[in-house]
Order: C-alpha cells, then sequence, then structure tokens
C-alpha cells in the first residue's frame, strides 16, 4: 500500500461510523383508550450512514418488539414519528439521541394519550381542551461497574418493609443515583425453581413520596429492595435475580415538553442507566 492509498484510508476510518458490538433494541408502541377510534402511526430510524429503517407502520393498539444487534455503529440516530387520528388530527415529530457503542441494549417507548392541554395563568395551570399527546422515551442502558457490589442483607421483614433485602456498596467515585428517587435503590426480582425457566419481572410498589434522602457517594452503601417495600415476608426457597437500575447523573423517568405544535404536544426524554444483576439461591 503507498502512502497515497494509506491516507484516503485514514480518512475513511475517521469519517465513518464506529463499528462497535451490536446492541439491541427493545421497542414498544402503544396508544390509551382515550381515543375512539384506532390511530395510524408510521416509526422510522435513520442511522448514522444514513440508511433508514421502517420500525412500525400500522393502527395496532400496542406493540412490542425484540431487533437484537440492531444498533450496529456508534454516532446520532434520528426517531421520525408520524401520527394520524383518523385523519382529524395529523403531525410529526423527530427526535435524535446519540450513542457511543458502550450500551448492552436500548429502550424505546413511544405512546400517545388524549390529555387536557395545560396553560398557565397567574402561576397557576389550567387545564383546558383535550389534545393528543405523543410520548417519546429512550433510555441506554449499561453494564454495572465491577466498583459497585451487592449482597443479600439478613434482615428481618417489618409490617412497612418485606424481603429481599441487599446491601449496595459504593466502591467508586461515582455518586450514585437511584432510578425513581435519588436517594432510594428499588430494584426488581426474576424467580425460577429450576435454575432454568424463569418467572417475568417482579417489580413490586413503586411509591415516590418518599421524603428526600441523599444519593449513594463514594465509599459508602445503602439498602436496596424490591419496588418501595420489598415483596414477601420469608422468602421462599427458590433461585433469583435481582435488577437494580442505577445512574451517575440523577436522571428519575421525568419527561418534558419537546414540541408544541398546538393541536398536539410531544414530549420526551433520554436516559442512561447502570444494570446490576445479582444472582441468589435461598435453600
Amino acid at each position: 500500500m503507498n502512502f497515497k492509498q494509506l491516507s484516503i484510508g485514514l480518512i475513511f476510518f475517521l469519517i465513518s461510523p464506529i463499528s462497535f458490538g451490536q446492541v439491541d433494541l427493545r421497542f414498544d408502541y402503544g396508544y390509551s383508550d382515550d381515543f375512539i377510534q384506532p390511530i395510524y402511526s408510521e416509526i422510522k430510524m435513520q442511522f448514522p450512514n444514513k440508511k433508514i429503517d421502517k420500525l412500525y407502520s400500522d393502527t395496532l393498539k400496542s406493540v412490542e418488539l425484540l431487533k437484537q444487534d440492531y444498533f450496529l455503529f456508534s454516532g446520532n440516530y434520528l426517531l421520525t414519528i408520524n401520527f394520524s387520528d383518523n385523519n382529524l388530527v395529523k403531525d410529526s415529530a423527530e427526535y435524535s439521541f446519540a450513542i457511543n457503542g458502550l450500551e448492552t441494549d436500548i429502550s424505546i417507548s413511544i405512546d400517545f394519550h388524549y390529555n387536557e392541554k395545560l396553560y398557565k395563568v397567574n402561576d397557576q395551570w389550567i387545564k383546558k381542551e383535550k389534545i393528543p399527546k405523543g410520548y417519546i422515551s429512550v433510555t441506554k442502558y449499561y453494564e454495572s461497574p465491577e466498583s459497585i457490589k451487592i449482597s443479600l442483607e439478613n434482615l428481618e421483614s417489618t409490617d412497612g418493609y418485606k424481603a429481599p433485602f441487599f446491601r449496595l456498596i459504593n466502591n467508586s467515585r461515582d455518586t450514585l443515583y437511584g432510578e425513581y428517587l435519588p436517594g432510594y435503590f428499588w430494584g426488581s426480582l426474576y424467580i425460577s425453581t429450576n435454575d432454568s425457566t424463569w418467572s417475568r419481572k417482579k417489580i413490586g410498589t413503586i411509591d415516590t413520596e418518599f421524603v428526600d434522602s441523599p444519593p449513594l457517594f463514594p465509599d459508602s452503601s445503602k439498602i436496596a429492595t424490591v419496588g418501595s417495600f420489598g415483596v414477601y415476608n420469608k422468602l421462599p426457597n427458590f433461585f433469583y435475580i435481582y435488577e437494580l437500575l442505577f445512574s451517575k447523573n440523577g436522571n428519575t423517568h421525568g419527561l418534558s415538553k419537546y414540541l408544541d405544535n398546538r393541536c398536539m404536544e410531544w414530549w420526551a426524554i433520554t436516559e442512561e442507566f447502570y444494570r446490576l444483576l445479582y444472582k441468589f439461591k435461598i435453600e
């Protein structure tokens, strides 16, 4: 290879999307019973190399898809969403997000509701006419750092809080935040009788009205539970996987208004969570 060929190859590498380990897509779509007639939506994804994939185009009430090895390059991705409410309201939105190749999987949720439009008058929000509202959520997941440790904690259940309890230890230099409230770490549970066939995710009750509590600072620990209150007075003798999501930036599922097109509002959020999985057995 001569110098000219080498230079062209290097330039191509620098301007091309960077290939990385494939990332799965979990796609959820739906609309509420507030819509009397079926609504039609078309959802497309544009990749960094400008290729376009049609994710969805139909009037179905709900759809769940798993597309393995969907994201093949780091860079910017663009969602284009077209909405039609039985030809009464037609609207569209574009929403972009970036990935860096360190993600394990990405979840995209798009749903529609028919709710009151809010107006602010003298520092008070006033509900007026109902309009369609579109909600876009992009969640990027990463493996938990090895410096974050967890173990089963031998604590007795009470009337308010039930097992299982876990000791979450932060040996990293980062401050960690809970998925729903900054200072509380509420995960979910998978259960198996034979270590091969696992139940659906058991989330438990989530109560975001808890009093404020500080996040998990470096070189400290906190108790983690299933949901806000746990699930069992005493754990049955089964196999378990505890799944805990946490962040380093404090995002907690709060969507913000993205577009206000008068006849329709769009709300959106992009979040990042680290996923910690802990397998244990009760005998």
